[in-house]
């Protein structure tokens, strides 16, 4: 199983990326973060595999 965090500040983004995800068995989205801020956090909290990450959000970017 794959753990996953979507992170993006746009809501329609999140819910895309989400809908596409979903349709992998093989693929556990553990959280989704608002900004980058939030991010770092879920990251250090549920260790995942892998971070889909919006480049341009408020505060920190997925850059920084």
């Amino acid at each position: 199983m794959i753990k996953v965090i979507i992170a993006d500040d746009e809501k329609p983004a999140r819910t895309e990326l989400r809908f596409l995800l979903e349709k992998y068995d093989d693929i556990n989205i553990a959280a989704e973060a608002t900004d980058g801020e939030m991010a770092v956090k879920l990251c250090h909290e549920h260790k995942p595999d892998l971070v889909f990450m919006d480049i341009q959000m408020p505060a920190l970017s997925g850059i920084d």
